[in-house]
């Protein structure tokens, strides 16, 4: 008879405090999504692109929402 392990259920993470707890959760994330896990590291070009082109694009996305309707 084979044993079933369950996972246990993490709990969700709090949103940061300030801007810098946020930057640490974010550089996290990012490494460990951007991680190739061939002994290179992360492909830090790549992510810093990404970030730049999403951080623009929130930037884009708030300012067309907070723009005044017709």
């Amino acid at each position: 008879m084979s044993s079933r392990r369950t996972a246990q259920s993490r709990q969700p993470a709090s949103p940061p405090a300030n801007a810098e707890d946020g930057t640490a959760h974010v550089r996290a994330a990012l490494v460990k999504l951007f991680d190739w896990r061939d002994g290179t590291g992360a492909d830090w070009k790549l992510m810093l692109e990404s970030l730049y082109r999403a951080g623009f694009k929130l930037a884009d996305d708030q300012l067309a929402d907070d723009a005044p309707g017709p």
